[in-house]
């Protein structure tokens, strides 16, 4: 079983729970009012709210700007929802990748249902929008950037060329420099197609 699959499995019970009994009555990230958003609880290995931790667990840490609209995959073999993009790096602060990539992430539009499931304190990436990244490699090679502190969207008014004056990268770059590895942490060794 794969580090990701590991990770989701401890809640996939929960996941089907809180879709018959939850919902969060937001509308959907890309502002279309018809579409509800469900969070469906998560559990975690490690404290990843603590982004320090976040940072030190996971083998990448970026800076990208989203490049395409998500493609959901019904057929990944998950029992969640699984949603690609493709996001281009600006500033890479923990691993080296391509400029260009593509990663997944837990959540998307439900199947036949006007209803995007997201895994709690994380969000669906909208295109043209500018976030702070830690991902996980896949022992397939892909990326997988899903849950709390996965992805952070930039402030208002942050672009490429004002990267340095975002507080939210300046968060992530010294919880890279300060990053913390928890004695349990096991690294699973696997490495990303689009490592450089």
């Amino acid at each position: 079983m794969n580090k990701s699959m590991k990770r989701w499995s401890i809640f996939s019970l929960a996941v089907c729970f809180s879709l018959a009994m939850t919902s969060c009555g937001n509308d959907s990230k890309d502002g279309s009012s018809n579409v509800s958003v469900y969070e469906s609880p998560a559990q975690y290995e490690y404290e990843v709210s603590n982004l320090n931790i976040a940072v030190g667990v996971r083998d990448y840490c970026f800076i990208g700007y989203v490049t395409s609209d998500g493609v959901t995959d019904y057929n990944s073999g998950e029992e969640f929802p699984m949603t690609n993009f493709q996001v281009q790096i600006l500033e890479p602060v923990k691993g080296n990748l391509k400029d260009e990539i593509s990663l997944v992430k837990w959540g998307g539009l439900l199947k036949d249902q006007n209803v995007i499931q997201i895994t709690e304190d994380d969000v669906m990436l909208e295109k043209g929008k500018y976030y702070a990244f830690t991902c996980s490699a896949r022992d397939d090679g892909q990326i997988d950037c899903s849950g709390i502190n996965s992805s952070v969207e930039l402030e208002s008014g942050i672009n490429a060329d004002n990267l340095d004056q975002s507080k939210i990268v300046s968060e992530f770059e010294d919880a890279y420099a300060n990053e913390v590895i928890p004695d349990n942490y096991i690294d699973d060794g696997y490495k990303s197609v689009y490592e450089e």
